[in-house]
């Protein structure tokens, strides 16, 4: 039986893990952390089929001083950040044309589109089929103009196969009695879903993959390089053997790498959410505001805010209060008579690439190293699909999809 060494437990690693678990592999994961700890924790919980539009979008070179100067901006980038990494800004920007965009989002959509599937299949295993909900995604516009500028993002994703429903403003009022007067145009995804407790989801995950025979260890791992193509991996147990090893670590990975003299297209983005506790607005469905790009879902412990990102953000207390304030700002804008008991704020490090989409392959140089990792705001989504993806690669049969996750694709 081979021996797999998967570092990193977040939803990449334990779906990761269970994949070859239940394929005959002797799996082993190995994390400083409690599992589901980060961005597994911390994300929107969408389970987005319709997810296929990157980050960096056709005409994002215009937004660059609203990057770089607007606070009030849903993405924002530090421009001393940017000058520490302006060949991944670059790689960034680039991305941007319409035909790398259109290659991004097939990507994207391969990965995300049977995300409620698996799923589904998945939590049916792990006996937690009631934190997985199929109740769609609806996107909601004030501003006219940002609506109809959203076209191309829309024909994007019905050029990979979403479908989804145009709606007026008195179906969007029939849908959301509380919505604000001032949302004008909205549209339905039916086939979306979203997960009510992401860190449950992922421990009754780990929890499964341990009754199946999976091995744990809290501990840090270290690489070191023994040769020119072998790896090492190094904890406070000693030396920790393998057949193959897959890296998992999410916004953690270029720092891991870069130990070993490895550089690898992945860079932290720091993103928030804020929770409601009790709120008196609870939408059965997962809802996007097109004009200030965040999500609000409802989870088991209440109504989650997420979206804001910012590259070089320092961590403060003031920051700390100024997005809060940012969201309830913006949440009380679309629900204007909305209360809630008590409002917290999370915040941690997506993994992002240029493209907005993972890394899935082995690691050039290094005997049976590989990645899965990158997944950017579409880890939850992209997750169980990226297993078998990756499987397929270590077992010798790559898809034909292998290569849009490849590493020297940019």
């Amino acid at each position: 039986m081979k021996n797999i060494l998967i570092v990193g437990s977040g939803i990449v690693g334990i779906t990761t893990a269970i994949k070859f678990q239940k394929s005959g592999y002797s799996v082993t994961i190995v994390d400083k952390s409690e599992p589901g700890n980060a961005c597994s924790f911390g994300n929107a919980g969408v389970l987005g089929t319709s997810t296929c539009t990157p980050l960096s979008m056709p005409g994002i070179i215009s937004d660059i001083p609203k990057l770089l100067f607007d606070d009030e901006s849903a993405l924002t980038i530090k421009a001393s950040y940017l000058a520490r990494n302006l060949t991944w800004f670059s790689r960034f920007l680039a991305e941007s044309k319409k035909r790398n965009v259109s290659k991004s989002a097939q990507a994207m959509r391969l990965l995300n589109g049977p995300s409620v599937i698996l799923y589904k299949a998945l939590a049916k295993e792990a006996q937690c089929e009631s934190l997985i909900k199929n109740n769609g995604y609806l996107h909601l516009y004030e501003n006219s103009d940002v609506y109809h500028a959203s076209k191309f993002a829309w024909t994007l994703r019905s050029q990979n196969g979403v479908t989804f429903e145009d709606l007026s403003a008195p179906e969007i009022r029939d849908l959301l009695p509380s919505v604000s007067e001032k949302i004008r145009h909205g549209i339905y995804v039916e086939s979306d879903g979203h997960c009510i407790n992401p860190k449950r989801l992922v421990d009754k995950l780990f929890e499964y993959f341990t009754s199946l025979g999976g091995k744990y260890l809290c501990t840090e791992a270290h690489l070191n390089k023994t040769s020119k193509s072998k790896l090492e991996v190094v904890s406070s147990h000693g030396v920790l053997n393998y057949d193959k090893l897959v890296i998992c670590t999410g916004s953690s990975t270029k720092k891991l790498l870069e130990n070993i003299g490895y550089s690898i297209p992945i860079l932290p983005e720091r993103g928030y959410h804020l929770s409601l506790k009790n709120p008196n607005v609870k939408p059965a469905m997962t809802i996007m505001s097109g004009d200030y790009k965040y999500v609000t879902t409802l989870m088991e412990d209440g109504l989650r805010l997420a979206g804001i990102a910012e590259f070089g953000a320092e961590k403060s207390a003031e920051s700390y209060e100024k997005v809060t304030n940012k969201y309830l700002r913006l949440v009380k804008r679309m629900f204007p008579a909305i209360e809630c008991d008590d409002a917290s704020l999370w915040s941690g490090c997506r993994p992002s690439t240029p493209d907005s989409n993972p890394i899935i392959d082995k690691l050039s140089n290094f005997e049976n190293v590989f990645v899965n990792a990158g997944h950017g705001h579409t880890g939850l989504a992209g997750a169980p699909r990226s297993a078998e993806i990756l499987f397929d690669l270590v077992e010798g049969n790559p898809c034909e999809a292998t290569d849009m996750f490849n590493e020297n694709r940019f």
